[in-house]
């Protein structure tokens, strides 16, 4: 066959998510990646979630994605983040064996009805008179498509660099692509160079773990994909060392060598600020004589384990003697070099909030071709283009659009196409404005309704999580409607409450409000056998009502803005009562609803009010 619905160029986490999305909705599509025993690679570290990044995996798992399901097969040890504070910014993280991630992949994918894996380098596309996509590849393959998702990942013109050496790689020891740049600069989009990093990896055999911290797994979790109820009881630890004071003179001494900081910098690319390499973190925290190393094992045989804390392009030798100065890598074998890649990204302000080319119709863009870095930032874009892009094939509508005021996927959507990046974007608790709403325990609520309406899932699915919604709001009720009264007969559990007695007939609600009463010392006092993750669920919404009240007005007015369209190549320099700054923020950014105009640093509530009295005029007027 060499007609298609949709192609998806690249099996990285982002072109995982778009194929199996866009073959689930009934589009045929072609899967095209340079190596298939690549697809799912964890290049960079073996882990999936952490802050805020674990909210997109929950949110992946309630529309439908793979990645939640390849993590909790392939864990060998979960945590949550942040346990210690409130639930806005607790997140699961899970350390996964990377091969077994990998092979679930693929597997899953080879399996999956309405989809062609082809492995080849897709060298050129054009389109056609009709609107169809036609591609050429680099092995004399011809195939057409409807509407395609382009996830190059570090592909796309990708240069390594490892001391004063750099060559051309996608990843180190894989081929770059060096066709598809020009094409799109045609095209009208912006070009931006990028940089990442990876350390290196060490032998499990060569490292002396005694002279670390373990860091021990936790079962007291739930898992990513919401229908698995099997725990992790078995589970390998992580550790943690640090550098010293030796690790930071080598690489002071060594700093002329690197591509980052030498006399002939050969890196022009901005890394990413949130992870920076170790050298970077040497020059730019000069203060600071030591720097946390989690040491991560990438499967289940440990034989290989992953330094994170040390992402490094100075050269191999070097790389050896700062090992040496590491509590516990004194003895430790490279089996593969840290090192610098620099590769093409392009403006996310240049594609639409549906992941669309503002200049291509039916070309969709998803991953770290957008400036953003990490598997789940990719794999929620890739999810969210392979929809639209099948949406476009088939001709249906509405476009599929997580909003910022419902889920992280949508304050990550809105935050690159509005204001675009300066730098790979990473996704944190601190960039959503509603983070106690769209927190990590609540997915299903806030996401289920439209993951339904998209067709994303099945009704089993559907109803699973309608029932347990159900669980969690009929516990309120109880909850809220179960009274303890200040007599004798409550002695027992006047005695779990911190305060010494209660003066008038109080729900059991309203002590799951009160500072060290919860869950635990309710249990003996209530029948109601339920889940944990229900508890849970309910647990915080009654602790945090008031908090949680406040943001859902807020995101009512959120709401109401999305529905308000700004007309298209409207000049914002027309409207009266803008300030310059604002009128050239606007016009830079085209935003097309009042909600995206708000989420612009910058654009003040009285500029959303001009707008707003502005954008109803030109209503009124035009009937």
């Amino acid at each position: 066959m060499t007609h298609f619905d949709v192609a998806v160029i690249g099996g990285g986490h982002a072109g995982i998510e778009a194929c199996y999305a866009s073959s689930k909705l009934g589009c045929k599509t072609i899967l095209v990646t340079m190596n298939i025993d690549r697809i799912g690679e964890m290049s960079c570290n073996p882990s999936i979630g952490g802050q805020a990044k674990g909210q997109i995996v929950r949110e992946l798992d309630i529309f439908g994605g793979i990645m939640p399901k390849a993590a909790d097969f392939s864990a060998i040890q979960y945590r949550v983040l942040n346990r210690r504070k409130g639930p806005a910014v607790q997140a699961l993280r899970a350390q996964c064996d990377k091969y077994l991630y990998k092979n679930f992949i693929i597997e899953f994918l080879k399996n999956q009805k309405n989809l062609d894996i082809l492995q080849a380098e897709a060298t050129h596309f054009s389109k056609n008179n009709d609107g169809t996509f036609e591609f050429k590849c680099n092995d004399g393959t011809t195939f057409f498509c409807k509407s395609f998702v382009l996830t190059a990942g570090t592909f796309l013109n990708g240069t390594v660099h490892i001391g004063k050496n750099n060559f051309s790689s996608g990843r180190l020891s894989e081929p770059s692509s060096s066709t598809l740049t020009s094409i799109l600069l045609e095209s009208g989009h912006k070009l931006i160079r990028l940089k990442t990093g990876t350390p290196v990896r060490l032998s499990g055999k060569s490292i002396d773990f005694s002279k670390m911290e373990i860091q021990n797994g936790e079962t007291d979790y739930t898992p990513f994909s919401s229908t698995n109820d099997d725990i992790l009881y078995n589970q390998k630890p992580c550790f943690i060392t640090r550098t010293t004071s030796e690790t930071k003179k080598i690489i002071e001494d060594n700093l002329h060598l690197s591509p980052l900081y030498g006399h002939n910098k050969s890196i022009s690319g901005i890394g990413p600020r949130y992870c920076p390499s170790i050298e970077d973190k040497i020059v730019k925290f000069s203060q600071k004589e030591t720097h946390q190393i989690f040491v991560e094992p990438e499967s289940w045989s440990c034989s290989e384990f992953y330094p994170n804390g040390i992402s490094t392009s100075l050269p191999i030798d070097v790389q050896k003697q700062i090992l040496c100065s590491i509590p516990g890598f004194e003895n430790a074998q490279a089996i593969r070099p840290a090192y610098a890649i620099e590769y093409d990204a392009f403006d996310p302000r240049d594609i639409t909030p549906n992941m669309e080319s503002r200049f291509i119709g039916g070309m969709f863009f998803a991953g770290q071709i957008n400036g953003t870095s990490g598997y789940e930032e990719a794999a929620g874009q890739g999810l969210v283009a392979g929809v639209n892009a099948a949406k476009k094939a088939q001709g249906s509508a509405p476009d599929f659009i997580p909003l910022r005021n419902e889920s992280y996927i949508g304050v990550m959507l809105s935050d690159i196409t509005s204001t675009g990046v300066d730098e790979p974007y990473r996704m944190f608790t601190s960039r959503a404005e509603f983070r106690l709403y769209i927190r990590d325990n609540n997915s299903a609520e806030r996401l289920i309704l439209k993951s339904h309406d998209h067709n994303l899932i099945d009704n089993d699915f559907y109803k699973y999580h309608l029932d347990k919604i159900k669980q969690k709001n009929d516990l309120i009720f109880e909850l809220e409607n179960t009274f303890v009264l200040p007599d004798t007969n409550n002695n027992a559990l006047l005695e779990q409450i911190d305060e010494a007695t209660i003066n008038k007939k109080t729900s059991i609600a309203q002590l799951l409000k009160r500072p060290g009463f919860d869950r635990s010392k309710l249990l003996p006092f209530h029948s109601v056998s339920l889940p944990t993750d229900i508890w849970n669920r309910a647990e915080v919404e009654i602790k945090y009502s008031g908090f949680i009240d406040r943001e859902k007005k807020e995101i009512e007015k959120f709401g109401e803005l999305s529905k308000i369209k700004i007309p298209a190549k409207l000049d914002f320099n027309t409207i009266l009562g803008l300030t310059n700054e604002v009128k050239s923020k606007l016009n830079r950014l085209n935003p097309t609803t009042l909600s995206e105009a708000s989420s612009i640093p910058g654009i003040t509530p009285a500029a959303i009010s001009i707008l707003l009295l502005y954008v109803k005029r030109a209503q009124n007027e035009k009937h």
